[in-house]
């Protein structure tokens, strides 16, 4: 087969900012294989442009640009009848990112992390000046951050024939391209690391790039995702703030009060600090010889230990001083991150959209987001609720239930050929509930049968057994388990450290009893990391590569990373069936993606139609990476985005629900 031509793209435009998210072209740069580089003006080479394109897109040459899912956005913005076609080359893995592939690179190596303290032996940037720079140790800051450089002024040559251009911006872009085909050439010349021991994975002689196709089309996805942005209700942010400041108020008050503050600063200037002496004393108080300390042996009085503090606090306790200011600092703790994380976010949603930062690609397979982090915003303090659609739209989400166990039970079949939670999973059973009963020594229909009732005893052993399947096939030991069953569930073992721990032994010995699979998993993971750490691991679906993993982020990664890649595959469908005419979901905005779930602003009157589309495309996704598992994904509707959100039909309809409060149970939400 004859190799395919390669077009190395690039483009300069106008500015971006909040609501212009692709904005107007000013130029294409671009280079077939060795050439020299050309540079386009969308102003006076708009036919030569159109050309460009025909072939680009119609015929099968590779399109390799760097952070190139910026330029097909900003393409599809400039010139519409190209979306078909850029979806197109998309889905035929005809479209390279060489910022993509250098993170695979990267991970397979185990050189990337996404923690940006991580140390020079890690890359945590990738920008092509970042890329060059650790490449080839060339500095292109000269560049790239002159502010009186051509990288942020080309709108100044938007009317300007490319010939009479100053010769310093026609470099700069022609030099954007020539580093653009350095970089792509190093990449597909760079073997697997040879200090590597790749025959773990049965690996020989194979190539760091794995799964680029999809991870590419992930990228583009989520740039049009971030690019749509999302907006807030100006009432329910300014109510929020203004409660925000009145807790803050009233925590400081009860705090005053019973002495967790004392007064500081000056008679000109009087203020007010914590006692840190008068908190730990009343932490020590609750939590005996549980009491968490810091590294220099003193009481700790950090959020968690003081939300485990008050859970130790007897219903007769609740009003007296120390229980008191412990919930005060508590609420002002919740008040105060909210006021410095959310506030000015939100504020700025009112005036404009706001469009969050997604690093498609972390060393596990899963995404990240930042500025702000919309994959993870407060469940507390009503910062959720902010969030509401364009007038004319209505929310539409759609989550998969239990994914990530679903994944780890397709692991698991790969793996060893059979899996007791792939068997649960298929036949219908509450996964908690399945669990809680080995760990109770009942069977599985009287656990259905105590939960349905309420039963106590149901209720705590279903929530403890939550802990369990989330956190212990992760690898999680005796303490971290402890620690996280308490944080994230509320799940108390025992008082006593000794029997806490004595506890999660049993725990564990009934998870292997429900799901022998994990003993076998944990096992493996355990062999693979022999030595500290697995040189090589190979992702069960994708086969995409991890070089050295420790065992928990091992035994994180085979089943976090399945689960995100048929999550990523469903966002490019969805982003790809919102611009198709004849599909329910056309015209629909994909504007949340929170690794489990997606959301869209679809207009009003569609959210049934929309509600199926989104779900199927959902389950379709996911069966490429999970056939052999029972995948589900219930779409709801909601005016505002509320957490917990359940659906309301009406006359066999999905519609718009709320939670009635008085009631107790979700209803049409008919505003």
């Amino acid at each position: 087969m004859a190799r395919k031509k390669i077009l190395y793209l690039d483009t300069e435009t106008h500015l971006f900012g909040p609501g212009n998210m692709a904005p107007k072209i000013v130029c294409v740069q671009y280079a077939y294989d060795e050439d020299h580089p050309y540079i386009l003006s969308a102003v006076h080479d708009a036919e030569r442009i159109e050309d460009l394109f025909v072939h680009a897109f119609l015929s099968n040459v590779k399109i390799v640009g760097h952070n190139v899912a910026f330029d097909m956005a900003v393409l599809m913005a400039n010139y519409p009848d190209l979306t078909p076609y850029i979806f197109a080359k998309y889905e035929r893995g005809e479209i390279v990112c060489t910022k993509q592939r250098e993170k695979l690179i990267r991970i397979a190596t185990g050189e990337m992390s996404s923690d940006p303290a991580a140390g020079a032996k890690k890359q945590t940037k990738f920008s092509l000046a970042a890329c060059m720079k650790r490449r080839f140790n060339l500095d292109l800051s000269e560049f790239k951050d002159n502010p009186e450089g051509w990288r942020l002024r080309y709108s100044e040559l938007e009317q300007v024939p490319v010939t009479a251009w100053p010769r310093e911006a026609v470099e700069y872009a022609q030099d954007d391209i020539l580093h653009l085909r350095t970089l792509y050439l190093a990449q597909t010349q760079e073997p697997c690391a040879p200090d590597r021991d790749w025959t773990i994975s049965g690996l020989v002689d194979g190539d760091t790039v794995r799964d680029e196709a999809s991870q590419s089309r992930a990228d583009f996805a989520l740039t049009l995702l971030s690019n749509n942005g999302v907006i807030t209700d100006p009432d329910q942010v300014y109510a929020l703030v203004e409660n925000v400041r009145a807790s803050v108020d009233q925590a400081q008050e009860i705090m005053r009060e019973v002495k967790f503050l004392k007064p500081s600063g000056t008679k000109a200037r009087p203020s007010w600090s914590k006692d840190t002496k008068t908190i730990q004393a009343a932490v020590e108080q609750y939590l005996g010889n549980d009491t968490p300390r810091t590294p220099t042996g003193k009481v700790s009085a950090s959020k968690e230990a003081l939300e485990l503090a008050l859970t130790r606090v007897p219903a007769s306790d609740h009003d007296n001083p120390q229980a008191r200011g412990l919930k005060a600092l508590l609420d002002s703790l919740e008040a105060a991150d909210t006021n410095v994380k959310w506030a000015d976010v939100l504020l700025r949603g009112t005036r404009h959209p706001i469009h969050a930062y997604y690093n498609s690609l972390v060393e596990t397979g899963r995404t990240s987001c930042m500025n702000p982090n919309m994959q993870n915003p407060k469940r507390k303090g009503g910062v959720r609720e902010c969030f509401v659609p364009r007038i004319g739209y209505s929310y539409v989400f759609a989550d998969y239930s239990t994914l990530e166990l679903r994944a780890l039970a397709q692991v698991c079949l790969r793996l060893f050929g059979y899996s007791k939670m792939a068997e649960a999973l298929n036949a219908g059973m509450d996964l908690h509930l399945y669990m809680a009963g080995y760990v109770l020594g009942r069977s599985y229909e009287d656990m259905v049968a105590g939960y349905k009732t309420g039963e106590t005893w149901a209720v705590e052993g279903r929530q403890l057994a939550k802990a369990a399947n989330f956190g212990i096939p992760g690898g999680l030991g005796a303490a971290t388990f402890i620690e996280y069953a308490q944080a994230g569930y509320g799940v108390t073992l025992d008082p006593d450290p000794m029997q806490a721990v004595a506890r999660f032994r049993e725990i564990k010995r009934a998870m292997y009893a429900a799901f022998p699979e994990m003993e076998e998993y944990h096992a493996l993971m355990g062999k693979l990391a022999s030595n500290g750490s697995v040189p090589v691991l190979e992702h069960v679906g994708s086969g995409r590569l991890r070089g050295d993993v420790p065992y928990c982020a091992a035994c994180n990664s085979l089943f976090q990373g399945l689960a995100s890649d048929g999550a990523k595959r469903a966002l490019f469908l969805v982003a790809k069936a919102s611009t198709e005419p004849d599909s329910p979901l056309y015209g629909c905005k994909l504007t949340f993606f929170l690794h489990d779930e997606l959301g869209l602003e679809v207009p009003e009157g569609r959210e049934h139609e929309a509600g199926q589309e989104l779900s199927r495309l959902m389950v379709e996704a996911m069966r490429e990476y999970v056939p052999d598992i029972q995948i589900e994904a219930e779409a709801v509707s909601m005016r505002r985005w509320l957490k917990g959100a359940k659906p309301v039909f009406v006359e066999g309809r999905l519609v718009p629900g709320r939670f009635d409060k008085a009631n107790k149970k979700w209803v049409a939400d008919l505003t």
